[in-house]
């Protein structure tokens, strides 16, 4: 005669937790990777390119948009100021630009 089996259902609990630390490593990963900010190098023409002659904003960096790092711990501030750095870049195909403006709790 046949008798109907009760299934029951076992897993190896060192299978579960590695499925388990594989799927949240995953989505810390994948959290990390798309909250990342990203600094545009935008291009311009090389009869643009920028010269070193002080005047920062005459070249086609004035119309971007700047990356800001916020600095701390510096070596000038006894282990204790802050800077903010506004990072501009660009580039003609040959060469890339960047122009750094920090700030401080001080002025420049």
């Amino acid at each position: 005669m046949w008798k109907p089996r009760n299934p029951t259902l076992q897993s190896n609990p060192l299978v579960v937790a590695a499925a388990i630390a594989i799927t949240g490593t995953s989505a810390l990963l994948a959290a990390d990777w798309l909250s990342v900010d990203r600094m545009q190098i935008h291009r311009i023409d090389a009869t643009e390119a920028p010269t070193l002659d002080g005047d920062t904003f005459r070249s086609g960096r004035r119309n971007i948009q700047p990356y800001s790092v916020m600095t701390n711990e510096g070596g000038n501030f006894d282990g204790k100021g802050e800077s903010r750095v506004d990072i501009r870049a660009v580039h003609d195909g040959i060469w890339a630009y960047f122009l750094f403006i920090w700030r401080t709790r001080r002025g420049r």
